[in-house]
């Protein structure tokens, strides 16, 4: 019974310290990318996201989307979102199940043969706001590139964000947000 319990103890302490190592993967990777250290960013992150970090994994795939730190390459950007959304980020579910479809025709749907009506389309400024919001969230995760989008689509609320952007590293952002 004693060594059950020690055993257990032992396992949550591991747990906990890796736990702990995993954050601090993580912090290193953002503190190397604040101070333009992309490579270094990218190592951290790739840890951290290899140990199941959503984050971590974003990052990674914003880094690939714009090539910082590594070659731009789309499928490796859409490959580290995807596996954020499979570690828990939900916002980038919707994103690659969209690419995962691109391409691919829709099965024949008889209502639709019979002239069923289509589905409402989203106007113009409900799709702007849908992208707003999503430059926005990802600029609260901790995308500099992101901000400054989300401040080009919010006018009103851009100082915010370019300060934001500027506090990520973007030094192109520090004099916008003044």
């Amino acid at each position: 019974m004693k060594k059950l319990v020690f055993a257990i103890l032992a396992a949550g302490v591991t747990f906990a310290g890796a736990a702990n190592l995993l954050e601090d993967t993580l912090k290193l990777g953002l503190q190397a990318y604040q101070k333009g250290n992309y490579a270094n960013a990218a190592t951290h992150f790739q840890k951290a996201c290899d140990s199941g970090n959503p984050a971590a994994c974003e990052k990674l795939g914003e880094m690939h989307a714009a090539g910082k730190g590594v070659a731009k390459n789309a499928a490796n950007s859409e490959k580290f979102y995807e596996k954020a959304c499979k570690n828990g980020m939900s916002k980038h579910c919707k994103t690659t199940q969209k690419s995962q479809n691109k391409g691919k025709t829709e099965p024949k749907n008889e209502a639709k043969q019979a002239g069923a009506q289509k589905p409402a389309q989203k106007s113009v400024r409900d799709a702007a706001k849908e992208v707003a919001n999503t430059h926005a969230n990802r600029c609260n995760a901790g995308s500099a590139s992101s901000c400054v989008n989300a401040a080009k689509a919010e006018p009103a609320k851009s100082k915010e964000f370019y300060q934001k952007a500027c506090k990520l590293g973007d030094k192109a952002s520090c004099a916008m947000g003044k």
